[in-house]
């Protein structure tokens, strides 16, 4: 079961006033009704941060990009609309960049029952947007996109990747294909395909490495049956036409990979989540892999649940942020799984204030430089950046104390499931409360609860013998507050 958990961390009340960080600085304040989300960033070596998020505009939501120097602490150009399709709702899945300033991000964007994801990539010159798959709803077959990412490609360009999945009413079984696509610069080179022959269920996960212009590593998260045991798969694609290239290995690790990176000397970690599957499993890990399929673990982080948002440098490691409605926590760790800090409490809010979503990214000094969107008292949106050095620390309490999870949890287990599942949530205080099941299309076909529920994890039994195969979304609101699942229905 993927459900957040409760947790004990180490806080301190009133730290935002304290805490040894650059900043914040507002980056952009959206009237009230304005809705801000996604929020990505890139650094580059000026201390220019860029960055993403999208803004819902009437009928549609814009893809915009602003940056900010974080030596003159003012936005030096922007905010600009670099995506937008009216009547779409975007999402940015991902944003990477180069150090000659180019960068590139995938969106999906979505409308009704139809969903198509592209690749937007920039050089100082130019901006082009790659259509690079689609999915859509139609009669007796259902098809989906997920795990988009991308990446860096040795030698230049981009790497992109994604798992594209098919259901239909006579072959109930799924299929899954995961896709990376190779671009030179800005224009599409070629795309490989990996059968769905390959996996006994289908992956829920993919990430790629660059070794060499065209040779890369790509990371699985591989289902293994009815149990839904979390496993991997790494490849390696020598030349472009060979989809399984040299060697496939399963790995002998369980885990939900969260990101996939390579040190300057060629090692492999691996950024793994909880796996609520496997109690041996119960925190994120760091994880070093060998291309002959072994598995060294170098560092269980003291979360007991996954973080919201990860960052890597090459020459420093991993940060990770868990963001709670009144705060936002920051770990880091270096390449070689040592902790470099304790968790500790980078930003709480001001009285009143409600933080929705956060990011990051490591510049070349090392500061570790946050992103996140702030709602005040009136719900009017506040874009804000900051940070703090990689090795200082962030002041916690003396005494442990337990944090009561400030945002609504949702889960559905097992993942797909056949005929009844098992929704579980969680609420940081008694609330009025609605569950409601909607379709690809966005059609409410169920709704399960209606009333006010205790504060605290709650479980309830889901029969979905009237509906047929497919995918689902499970939808919690809880007054201002909302959180989405999405389930396969495999009968």
């Amino acid at each position: 079961m993927k459900a957040l958990m409760l947790f004990s961390v180490l806080v301190l009340a009133g730290l935002a006033v304290g805490q040894p960080i650059e900043g914040p600085y507002i980056v952009l304040e959206a009237g009230g009704g304005t809705v801000l989300k996604d929020p990505h960033i890139t650094l580059r070596a000026d201390s220019l941060a860029d960055i993403f998020y999208v803004q819902n505009s009437g009928d549609s939501d814009a893809v915009r990009l602003v940056s900010f120097s974080l030596v003159s602490e003012e936005v030096v150009s922007g905010p600009e609309v670099l995506f937008q399709e009216a009547g779409w709702a975007q999402d940015i899945t991902d944003v990477e960049n180069q150090t000659d300033g180019s960068w590139a991000a995938a969106i999906l964007s979505a409308s009704g029952g139809y969903s198509v994801l592209w690749a937007l990539i920039a050089t100082p010159n130019e901006t082009s947007a790659t259509e690079l798959d689609h999915s859509s709803c139609a009669g007796e077959w259902c098809s989906w996109l997920q795990a988009e990412s991308i990446s860096s490609r040795i030698g230049g360009g981009w790497l992109a990747n994604w798992i594209w999945g098919m259901i239909t009413d006579i072959y109930y079984e799924p299929a899954f294909f995961p896709k990376v696509a190779f671009f030179d610069g800005t224009n599409l080179e070629s795309t490989l395909e990996a059968s769905s022959q390959s996996f006994l269920y289908g992956p829920t996960g993919i990430q790629t490495i660059s070794f060499a212009p065209d040779t890369v590593f790509v990371l699985l998260s591989q289902i293994e049956g009815f149990g839904w045991v979390e496993g991997s798969l790494l490849k390696i694609v020598p030349p472009l036409e060979d989809p399984y290239g040299e060697f496939e290995r399963a790995l002998p690790c369980t885990w939900n990979n969260l990101r996939f990176e390579r040190t300057h000397e060629g090692r492999l970690l691996v950024f793994s989540g909880v796996d609520g599957w496997y109690p041996e499993y119960p925190h994120p890990r760091i994880v070093e892999v060998d291309t002959t399929g072994n598995c060294l673990e170098l560092y269980a982080l003291p979360l007991d649940r996954d973080p919201d948002a990860i960052a890597w440098h090459p020459d420093y490691g991993f940060a990770a942020l868990l963001v709670y409605s009144a705060r936002i926590m920051l770990a880091r760790v270096d390449t070689n799984g040592v902790e470099v800090q304790p968790l500790g409490v980078f930003w709480e809010a001001t009285e009143g204030n409600r933080i929705v979503e956060a990011n990051l990214a490591i510049a070349e000094d090392g500061r570790v430089v946050v992103l996140w969107i702030e709602l005040d008292e009136t719900n009017a949106a506040v874009l804000k950046i900051g940070a703090v050095g990689w090795d200082t620390f962030l002041g916690v309490e003396q005494t442990r104390a337990e944090v009561i999870p400030e945002k609504i949890s949702l889960s559905a287990y097992p993942n797909p499931f056949n005929m009844t599942a098992t929704i579980s949530f969680e609420l940081p205080r008694a609330r009025e409360i609605r569950i409601r099941i909607y379709d690809v299309t966005g059609r409410e076909v169920r709704e399960l609860v209606k009333g006010m529920q205790t504060a605290g994890d709650h479980e309830l039994r889901y029969d979905a013998s009237g509906l047929a195969s497919g995918i689902y979304f499970v939808r919690l609101t809880a007054g201002d507050l909302a959180v989405t699942t999405k389930a396969l229905l495999i009968k």
